[in-house]
């Protein structure tokens, strides 16, 4: 029988989009994401989780459903972080600088309620300069 708290989760790579719903809504903080350089990765320690009783938040929060399983094992726990997946970070139109997962980007995009406009190619600094430039201009040109 697995000992208490050795679990190991099963991701669908081909659905997760890195949005990192599941990292947030983790109380033993097992999930974790980590943004390098134009990369970002998911990590999962097993060390960590506890299965949250048998109701696994991550599995319920996940708006992909891409955490298939959060099962118990008979090894032992590896007690520390294991990449589950990888995957690009889109870099900002105007600065460079990298903001969020190309995956993340094209599945909120996708989603038909919304519409692809170009606030999504851009850091969320550059997003709030843009705002305040355009509203200087919008107060100069009534004054």
């Amino acid at each position: 029988m697995a000992s208490p708290g050795v679990f190991r989760i099963e991701l669908d790579e081909n659905t997760c989009s890195l949005c990192e719903v599941c990292v947030t809504h983790c109380p033993p903080r097992a999930l974790g994401s980590v943004k390098k350089d134009l990369w970002q990765d998911l990590f999962f320690d097993d060390g960590l989780c506890n299965g949250c009783g048998g109701k696994p938040i991550c599995q319920e929060v996940c708006p992909e459903k891409s955490i298939l399983r959060v099962t118990p094992t008979d090894g032992p726990a590896l007690r520390r972080p294991v990449s589950l997946m990888r995957g690009p970070l889109a870099q900002c139109r105007k600065c460079g600088s990298p903001f969020a997962s190309q995956r993340k980007i094209a599945t909120v995009l996708s989603k038909p309620s919304l519409e692809a406009r170009d606030v999504h190619d851009y850091c969320p600094d550059c997003r709030r300069a843009m705002l305040l430039d355009s509203y200087r201009r919008s107060v100069e040109s009534k004054g």
